[in-house]
């Protein structure tokens, strides 16, 4: 976990000398902080209150017990299930805006914070295609943003770079789920 943080180079992230206790304090610490230029964002308050909505909008059975504390710039939305815990923690879930599919990673908190975001991040977050879309315009800067297909993936649209867009995540995530699954 002290690695991810490192990675953040964020004075609140230096003041911590150890592994956060809980979701709230992971949020309340680097919360509004992102990774890899904006591939991935550390939810503040107010956006993992609005991504654990979008998350119900898929599946509402898990209300009450999810926590939304990320999203990777497909729009995609890693939550805290403190239904399940492993080693104290709770597990990630991850919600795919596209598929409309929630996957479990089989991860608590801590390490999908601090070893698999930092020593897999190129797989996990498709970072050489991120790299690609940086380069034709730019890094997302804000946690409400991500880059969403023109055409969906449902409506026969590519996952090729022309048909990707900037576009504001609840807005996504609602027009994704109407049209639903490829």
């Amino acid at each position: 976990m002290l690695e991810f943080l490192k990675m953040l180079n964020q004075s609140s992230a230096k003041q911590l000398n150890k592994s956060p206790a809980s979701t709230d304090e992971l949020v309340d610490l680097i919360g509004g902080n992102s990774l890899y230029d904006g591939a991935y964002f550390i939810l503040n308050r107010l956006m993992s209150s609005k991504c654990t909505e979008l998350c119900l909008l898929l599946a509402p059975n898990f209300k009450g017990y999810i926590t939304a504390i990320g999203h990777d710039w497909l729009g995609n939305i890693y939550a805290a299930d403190t239904s399940r815990m492993m080693d104290g923690h709770p597990l990630i879930l991850y919600f795919d805006v596209n598929s409309q599919e929630v996957l479990n990673t089989q991860q608590n908190l801590i390490e999908f914070h601090g070893n698999t975001l930092t020593s897999q991040g190129e797989g996990v977050l498709r970072l050489g295609e991120y790299d690609k879309w940086t380069e034709s315009g730019l890094p997302l800067k804000d946690a409400s943003r991500c880059i969403g297909y023109t055409i969906p993936l449902a409506l026969g649209g590519s996952t090729e770079l022309d048909n990707m867009e900037e576009v504001d995540i609840e807005v996504y995530w609602e027009l994704t789920g109407q049209i639903g699954a490829p």
